[in-house]
Parts: C-alpha cells; structure tokens; sequence
C-alpha cells in the first residue's frame, strides 16, 4: 500500500479537489490568496461629506486619491456713505469678499453766506476781499476794527506768525470772527466794549460787522446749515465745526496757511 503526503497551494478562493490512487495520509493546504483591490480616485468641487466605497464585487480599496478644487462662495458688496463716521463692512458667512465698491457722497461745505438783515446778504469769496497783514509780534497793540478795510463789512487779515492777536472792541457794532482752530472751524461772536484776543495758528481769518446770521453752503448754494449770530451778554457766542470730509475744500479755499 502506498502512502501519500501531499501539499496543495493556492492562491485563489474556491474548491479544490484532490484525487489519488494511494491512500493520503496528510494533507499539507499551502495558501496564498490576496482579496481583490482598486485605487479610487475622487474629484471633490464643493464642500460637504463624501463617502468612498470600491466597486462591487471588489472586497476593499487599495488606495483613494482625492483631488480637490473648492472654490468658496465669493460676493461683491458695494455701499454708499453721505456722512462721516466709522463704519464696519462685514461679509456673509460663509462666504468671502471678491470686491467692496464705495462710495463717498458725503456733502462739502463750500461757502458761507453772510446775512446782515433781511435785505442784505452777501456769499463771502475769499478772492474778492482785500487782505489785511498784520504783524502779530508779542507787543502788538490791540486791532481797532474801524481801521479795516471791509468789503460787504468783512476784513479779510493775514497775521504774519502764530502770536496772539488782540482785538479792540469799542465801536457801536457787534463783530464776528471766523477762524481755522484744531483743524476745524471756530465761529466766535464779541460784543462791543470788550477786548478779545486768540492765537490765529499762522492762517488767515475773517471779521464781519453785525453778522446776523451765517449760512454754510453746498455746492449747489444750499445751506446746509444755518447759525445765528448776535451776541446779548458780556460773554463770547461761540460755534465751533470740528475736522471732518465735510470741511476739507473749504479750509483749502477760505484757509490756505503759507
């Protein structure tokens, strides 16, 4: 009688029959067999969840090579602003700002329109008045108002530096100045009898006779607003307009320094 040892390898899943003329004593099962595989690859364009899976009949994924091309979601936003102030520009969520269009109307004052009574009424323009220089040394004696030259009764001085000026208010009439201060713009009413006195920051100023009202003009002649100017105590009236967009071609236009 005859023996057999045989050893049988594979390397596929399946049934394998064994036949032999002997008697098989031991069976020796070599295997060496590799589930299925595949490499995936996946295209991914938006955010979100995605699953991957193999094919079927392919037990599990050798691999998976995803190529991504997520573009966010982009907005333009475009705002238009008629006052100055702070303003904060905020995107939508999710999303992400491709372009911010501005607009900045925001209204210029240009002119002032001076207002005696109801009769008299006169846009001042720096380039028809007749410029006063005065030194203003620190022993300048006080200005006499009523050795000005006025034009529609406004004196256009030029202080040749930055000390203080001195005003002598005696006449009969009420005087307002108009002066560039801290940037802005500083209306200031002296009643008569009283001296007065500021540092004009080396730039031109304006004084007006018997100002009863002053109008602050756009560029179509509109007032944008309007200050009434009549001082009736001892004190000084004052209106003080600080550095704004609102101011900046008219502080170029009525205060040039030099």
């Amino acid at each position: 009688m005859t023996i057999d040892n045989p050893t049988i390898t594979t390397t596929n899943n399946g049934t394998i029959q064994l036949t032999s003329d002997n008697y098989i004593n031991n069976i020796k099962l070599v295997t060496d067999v590799k589930p299925s595989s595949e490499t995936k690859t996946v295209n991914i364009t938006e955010n979100g969840t995605i699953a991957v899976t193999p094919d079927n009949g392919i037990p599990y994924l050798d691999s998976v090579i995803i190529n991504t091309n997520v573009q966010p979601t982009e907005e333009t936003i475009s705002q238009t602003y008629t006052e100055s102030g702070y303003y904060e520009i905020k995107k939508t969520e999710n999303y992400y700002l491709k372009q911010v269009n501005l607009t900045i109307n925001i209204p210029q004052i240009l002119k002032i329109d001076y207002i005696q009574d109801s009769s008299t009424s006169y846009v001042i323009e720096p380039s028809d008045l007749t410029i006063t220089t005065i030194e203003n040394t620190e022993d300048l004696t006080p200005i006499t108002p009523e050795n000005l030259t006025y034009v529609h009764n406004i004196a256009l001085i030029k202080p040749t530096s930055t000390g203080i000026i001195k005003i002598n208010e005696t006449m009969s009439f009420d005087l307002t100045i108009l002066k560039h201060k801290d940037g802005g713009l500083q209306i200031e009413e002296i009643k008569a009898g009283n001296i007065y006195q500021f540092e004009p920051e080396k730039s031109y100023f304006y004084i007006m006779r018997n100002c009863n009202m002053l109008r602050f003009l756009d560029s179509n002649n509109t007032a944008m607003f309007a200050s009434t100017m009549k001082s009736y105590g001892s004190t000084i009236d004052a209106i003080y307009i600080d550095d704004s967009m609102t101011l900046t071609q008219f502080k170029i236009d009525y205060f040039p320094n030099y």
